[in-house]
Order: structure tokens, then C-alpha cells, then sequence
């Protein structure tokens, strides 16, 4: 993968057009509307808008955004929540005919599912938002994304035989400190453990390598920290070209915060992001 490192860059002009857009969306989750259009209150879009705004330095927007977001997350979680779904995407309404774009184009009003993988990734939400908020570890929060997360691929056994999603799951588990569930997940899993810090350049490898160190001292620290090295390099601005912001924050918890003598805080923890994108300075802190 070739990245260009410059796209992750925030001048002023990014970080004003980022502030913009932030606030844009705060306006809109409390009026109901973003330009005229009705704002469907997706607390998890919330955060990852939120996590957008730390990266580009703007600790007070982010810090609104996961205000706003965490109620909403845990009304959603709640006994009250919306009932389950079978499907990823639900159609909300539509076909609606868009004539400006051709005769026979339509549009949907598409919203996410709320299945347990939904849940997994809420919850997983719920414990980085009071982290930022609160700079402390949800692990409750966290151990229902890991349960969540396992029940989403026990219905999905296809999806259960994926890599990347293995290492999804075997993330939540290690954010949660549950290595040796990590440890049995991924021996039942037929995956096959890494025999040297640089050669740990996936999710699983790397989830892998925590648990061990942590539950059974398999590995030193100095080859820990080498691991995260190699895996950080290649992740993070695939992660930040993906969109997966949740997922980068957990990463960058999980070494910064949760395997740190001396805590930092949540902010300067995220802040490690930017030691992986050659070239590419953080920006300066606001509020």
C-alpha cells in the first residue's frame, strides 16, 4: 500500500474546515437537522466525528461530541433500545426518484442495523467516550463489546472465519484485558503466532502478542513495544485512510493508556498517532 502521507496533514485550512463541519454536526444533532435535512442521531457517527476533531487538534468540539454522543449510547444500549435486526442496513424508506440525476435514478434512507455487532462497536464507544471524558477504563463496557462481539460471530460463521474481523474480536478482547479469552479465540482459530516482533503486521498477531505477554510473560516488553512498531507503521494510516478512527483510538489506548506505568492522558495518548505518519506534524492543541 503507497500512502501519501500529505493527505493526513492538518493545515489551518483542514483544521478550520474540520471545526466547520463539527460544529455544523453539533448544531444539527440538537436542532434535529444539518442544512435542511433531517439528522438522524447515530451516537456512533458522533464519536467518529468526534475522534476527527481530536486529530485535528480541536480537544473542545471532540470533547462536545462525546458529551452529546454518550447518553444517546447508552439509551440505545439500554432495556428501551431499539429491537434487534437480521440485516446490516435497513432501508428507512424509498425508493424515492432523484430526477436531477437521471430519469431512472432513486434514492434510500439508509441507516445502519442493530445487530450484535452493532452493539459490540457501541458499546466499544460507550468505554472511549469516558475514557476521553473521564480518563478512566470502562472495563464493563468494554467486556460487553467482547460478549457482544462473540455472540455476532457465533450467528455468522462465515464472517467468524475472516481475518480482519478475528482481529476485531481479538482486540475487544485484549481493550478489555481478557487475554486468555484472546488466547483461546485465536488457538481456536487456527491462527498461527508470530515468531518475531517484525513480523506482526496484522491485528491478530498483535492482540496476540499483548495476551501473551500479559497472561503467561511470553514476551519481554522491548519486544512488545517493537511489535506495536512494526504493526503501528503499516496500521495507522491505513486505519485513518479507512475511516476506522474507533478502532485507531482502541489501538492507541491499549499501548499509551492501558500498558503505560505512567498514564497520560487520554488526549496526548491519541496524540502517539502521529509518530507513524512520516512527515506529518500534530497539530497544536485547542481547548
Amino acid at each position: 500500500m503507497v500512502v501519501d502521507f500529505e493527505i493526513f496533514q492538518m493545515t489551518p485550512e483542514r483544521i478550520g474546515g474540520v471545526a466547520n463541519f463539527t460544529s455544523d454536526i453539533l448544531t444539527g444533532w440538537r436542532e434535529g437537522q444539518v442544512h435542511g435535512v433531517r439528522c438522524v442521531r447515530d451516537a456512533g457517527m458522533m464519536v467518529r466525528d468526534g475522534l476527527r476533531a481530536l486529530r485535528a487538534g480541536l480537544v473542545a468540539l471532540s470533547n462536545e461530541c462525546f458529551n452529546l454522543a454518550l447518553p444517546k449510547l447508552l439509551e440505545d444500549l439500554g432495556p428501551g433500545g431499539p429491537p434487534e435486526t437480521t440485516t446490516p442496513i435497513q432501508v428507512l424508506s424509498g425508493p424515492t426518484p432523484v430526477p436531477e440525476a437521471g430519469p431512472d435514478a432513486v434514492a434510500f434512507h439508509l441507516t445502519p442495523g442493530w445487530d450484535a455487532m452493532r452493539k459490540a462497536s457501541d458499546w466499544n464507544s460507550v468505554a472511549l467516550c469516558r475514557w476521553f471524558l473521564d480518563s478512566a477504563h470502562d472495563a464493563a463496557s468494554l467486556s460487553m463489546a467482547v460478549d457482544e462481539h462473540a455472540r455476532w460471530l457465533e450467528g455468522d460463521p462465515e464472517s467468524a472465519a475472516v481475518p480482519s474481523f478475528q482481529g476485531e474480536h481479538a482486540l475487544h478482547c485484549v481493550a478489555a484485558g481478557q487475554d486468555e479469552r484472546c488466547l483461546a479465540f485465536l488457538s481456536a482459530s487456527q491462527f498461527k503466532p508470530p515468531a518475531r516482533p517484525s513480523s506482526v503486521k496484522h491485528s491478530r498477531a498483535l492482540a496476540w502478542v499483548i495476551a501473551a505477554h500479559r497472561a503467561r510473560g511470553l514476551w519481554t516488553v522491548k519486544q512488545m513495544e517493537a511489535a506495536f512498531d512494526t504493526f503501528f507503521r503499516r496500521a495507522v494510516p491505513e486505519m485513518l485512510s479507512m475511516g476506522a478512527e474507533a478502532e485507531l483510538a482502541t489501538w492507541m489506548k491499549v499501548r499509551y493508556w492501558d500498558l503505560s506505568e505512567s498514564k497520560t492522558s487520554p488526549v496526548d495518548a491519541m496524540m502517539h498517532q502521529y509518530d507513524f505518519l512520516p512527515g506529518v506534524a500534530a497539530p497544536p492543541l485547542r481547548g
